[in-house]
C-alpha cells in the first residue's frame, strides 16, 4: 500500500508578544490500515505528539555565591521526584550541571538519568556548594575561608571564585544546550538557581575566526570601579556589590550587607524600561572602555562620575551592566525554544535583584523550596481539545457514538471506557475514561480524569466532539485517543476519490500548570478512497453492512450541572448516505498527520 504523509506547518508566538507563551506538542493522525466495509476509519489525537521522541534535558545552573547554602537540596528533591515518573514511563532524560560564580564552568556534562548517575551528580553538588558555603566565610573565618577556595579550586580548576556572574552561567548552559543533540528545543529545560545578585558582566566581542559568532570574555570583579569618594562616601567601593551605594546611597554603616530598596519601580519605570535606558547610556558613553580582565587593577580605568568634557552624566555600574547582559543572555535561550525556569535561593539580598529573578521569570520566580517537576507538565488539568466531524466538499463524516470504538491510553497503558448521562443542553453522549487509582486532578470539575463530550449537531452549532483532560499532561507519558469516523455518503460511481478531509477545525484549548491560557489550531488528516467497476466475475452489488454494536455497559450517573459550552461553526449532519454499488475496494491511500511544537517560555 502506498502511504504518503500529510504535515501542516507550526504554530508559533514570539517571546516578546506575551508574557507566557506556549506551542504545545500534539499530533493528528488517520489510521494507515484500509477502511472497512461501514466506511470507517480510526482518528488518534497524541499528548504529546505520536512522531515525538520522548527524549528531554534538564541543567541545572546553579549560583554558589552567598545564596549557595542548600541549593544542592533543591536538586536532590527534584530528582528523586524525576526518578518515579522517568522508571515509570520509560522516559529518556539527560541531567546535567552548570556552577557559576565569577565564571562559569560545565561541573556534570548531560548523562542519560540512572541511579548511577544521579548519585554522582548529587554527590558533586553537595561538595561544590559545602566548600562555597566555607569560601563565603571570609568576613568571619579566615582559615575556613581558605579551606573552601582550596576544596573548589581541587573540584572546579577553571572557576574564577570572584564576584557573581550570572551573564557567564547563562551563556554557558546555552551553550550546553545548544550542542545537546537527539532532543528536540522544547524538550531542553533549564533550570536557574539564583538570588540574582550579579556584579560581574560579560563583555561582548567577535569570534575573530568567524565573525558572525558572540563570544563572551569574563571580566573581573575590578571593573568599572567607581570612585566612590567623588560621590562623597568614604571608602572606595572598587567595582563589587557595594558599588551599588554609590548611585543609591543608604545609611548603613554596613556597607556589606544593606543596598536599599531601589528598584525601578521607585523611579517610575519597568524593568525592560530600566535596562534599556542602561544600555543606551552605556553605548552612548563609551563605557567599555573602562573594561578590564582578570585581575587587572589599573587606577585610569576607574570610571568617573564624570566625562572628559566635564559634563555630568549617569554611570552604568558593573551590576547594571550586568543586569542587561543577562536579560539578553536569558531572552536568546528563550528564543531557541527551550524551557526556562528561574527559581530564588537563599536570602533576600536588596529588593532589586529579588525583583531582576522576577522579571526573568516572567512574573513571579519560583520558590525554591517548592520546586517540583512541574517542568515536565505539557498540559495543565483543565485544557480541552474541540474537534469537528469533516463536511468539507460534501463528504459528510460522523462520529461513531459508541463505546467500543473509543480507547485512550496514557504511557500505552489502556483506559476503561463508560458511557455517562449526558446533562449539558445539546450534548448527546458523554464517556468517562477511568483506570485504578488515577482520579481527576483536585480542583478541577472533572468527574473522570479524561471525559469525552459529543454534540450530534442537533444544537446547530455543527457535530464535534470535546475531549476534556483533568489531569496534568506530562510530555514523559504520551496521552492518546483514538475514536471512529464514518464517511456518511460514500460515492458510488467506480473512481478514486482524494483529498477527502476527516475533520473540520480541531482546536486545543490549554492552561498550564501556572494558570496560563491559551489555544493552538491545527488541520486534519486527508484520506481517499477507490471504488472499483463491476466486473463479470463479481457483479455489481451493495456492500453488506456490520450493524454497529450497542455497548453493554450501563450509563455512569453524572452530577455535571455545568452551563452549555462553547460550541464551534456546523461542520455536518447526521443523514445516511446511500452505499456505494458495485464491488467495494476502499482502501487509506494516504494517512494524514499534523503536529506542533510545545515551547514554553516567560517574558
Amino acid at each position: 500500500m502506498a502511504l504518503s504523509m500529510f504535515t501542516a506547518g507550526t504554530s508559533t508566538v514570539k517571546a516578546e508578544d506575551a508574557k507566557t507563551t506556549w506551542t504545545v506538542s500534539g499530533s493528528k493522525t488517520a489510521s494507515s490500515d484500509t477502511l472497512d466495509k461501514n466506511y470507517e476509519t480510526q482518528i488518534t489525537l497524541s499528548l504529546p505528539a505520536k512522531q515525538e521522541q520522548l527524549k528531554s534535558d534538564v541543567l541545572f545552573v546553579m549560583d554558589i555565591s552567598s545564596c549557595a547554602a542548600g541549593t544542592d537540596t533543591v536538586i536532590r528533591n527534584l530528582m528523586n521526584e524525576l526518578k518515579d515518573q522517568i522508571s515509570k514511563n520509560n522516559a529518556s532524560v539527560r541531567v546535567g550541571l552548570v556552577v557559576f560564580k565569577g565564571s562559569a564552568t560545565i561541573a556534570n556534562e548531560l548523562v542519560e538519568y540512572t541511579e548511577e548517575n544521579q548519585t554522582k551528580l548529587l554527590d558533586k553538588a553537595t561538595k561544590i556548594t559545602a566548600a562555597a558555603v566555607k569560601y563565603e566565610n571570609y568576613y568571619d573565618d579566615d582559615d575556613m575561608h581558605a579551606e573552601g577556595k582550596k576544596e573548589l579550586k581541587a573540584l572546579l580548576p577553571d572557576l574564577s571564585l570572584n564576584g557573581t556572574n550570572l551573564p557567564a552561567g547563562l551563556a554557558c548552559a546555552k551553550s550546553v544546550l545548544e550542542q545537546s543533540d537527539g532532543v528536540a528545543n522544547a524538550r531542553k529545560h533549564m533550570i536557574l538557581i539564583s538570588d540574582g545578585a550579579t556584579f560581574l558582566f560579560c563583555n561582548q566581542t567577535q569570534d575573530k575566526t568567524d565573525s558572525t559568532k558572540v563570544v563572551y570574555d569574563y571580566t573581573s570583579h575590578m571593573t568599572r570601579m567607581a570612585d566612590a569618594h567623588q560621590a562623597g562616601m568614604d571608602v572606595n567601593q572598587d567595582g563589587t556589590l557595594s558599588e551599588w551605594l554609590v548611585k543609591h546611597p543608604v545609611k548603613s554603616t554596613d556597607k556589606y550587607k544593606s543596598y536599599g530598596d531601589w528598584t525601578p519601580a521607585t523611579d517610575s519605570m519597568t524593568w525592560d524600561e530600566y535596562l534599556t535606558k542602561e544600555k543606551d547610556l552605556d553605548s552612548k558613553y563609551n563605557l567599555s572602555q573602562y573594561d578590564q580582565s582578570y585581575y587587572i587593577s589599573d587606577s585610569k580605568k576607574i570610571m568617573p562620575v564624570k566625562s572628559s568634557t566635564d559634563k555630568s552624566y549617569e554611570s552604568v555600574l558593573n551590576v547594571e551592566k550586568s543586569f542587561f547582559q543577562a536579560a539578553d543572555i536569558y531572552k536568546d535561550i528563550q528564543k531557541e525554544g527551550y524551557s526556562c525556569n528561574a527559581y530564588t535561593a537563599g536570602e533576600t539580598v536588596a529588593p532589586v535583584f529579588t525583583g531582576f529573578m522576577n522579571y526573568l521569570a516572567g512574573g513571579q520566580a519560583k520558590d525554591i523550596t517548592k520546586i517540583n517537576n512541574d517542568i515536565f507538565y505539557l498540559l495543565g488539568a483543565g485544557s480541552y481539545i474541540t474537534d469537528e466531524m469533516g463536511n468539507a466538499d460534501g463528504n459528510n463524516f460522523n462520529f461513531v457514538d459508541n463505546a467500543a470504538n473509543l480507547t485512550l491510553t496514557v504511557d500505552g497503558v489502556e483506559y476503561s471506557t463508560s458511557k455517562a448521562n449526558a446533562s449539558i443542553a445539546g450534548e448527546t453522549s458523554r464517556y468517562l475514561f477511568t483506570h485504578a487509582g488515577v482520579t481527576a486532578e483536585e480542583g478541577s470539575d472533572g468527574e473522570a480524569p479524561y471525559v469525552l463530550y459529543y454534540y450530534d449537531g442537533s444544537d446547530g452549532k455543527g457535530e464535534r466532539i470535546e475531549w476534556h483532560i483533568y489531569k496534568n499532561v506530562s510530555e514523559i507519558a504520551r496521552v492518546q485517543l483514538t475514536y471512529s469516523e464514518k464517511l456518511m455518503n460514500p460515492k458510488t460511481a467506480a473512481d478514486t476519490y482524494t483529498g477527502l478531509l476527516t475533520n473540520g477545525t480541531t482546536t486545543l484549548n490549554y492552561v498550564d500548570t501556572n494558570k496560563g491560557s491559551g489555544s493552538e489550531t491545527f488541520a486534519s488528516p486527508v484520506v481517499q478512497y477507490t471504488i472499483l467497476p463491476a466486473t463479470d466475475d463479481q457483479p455489481t452489488a451493495a456492500p453488506t453492512v456490520t450493524p454497529t454494536a450497542v455497548p453493554t455497559a450501563s450509563p455512569t450517573a453524572s452530577t455535571d450541572d455545568r452551563n452549555e459550552r462553547p460550541n464551534t461553526p456546523n461542520t455536518g449532519d447526521q443523514t445516511n448516505a446511500p452505499l456505494a454499488a458495485g464491488v467495494l475496494a476502499v482502501a487509506l491511500l494516504t494517512c494524514g498527520t499534523v503536529f506542533f511544537f510545545k515551547k514554553k517560555y516567560s517574558n
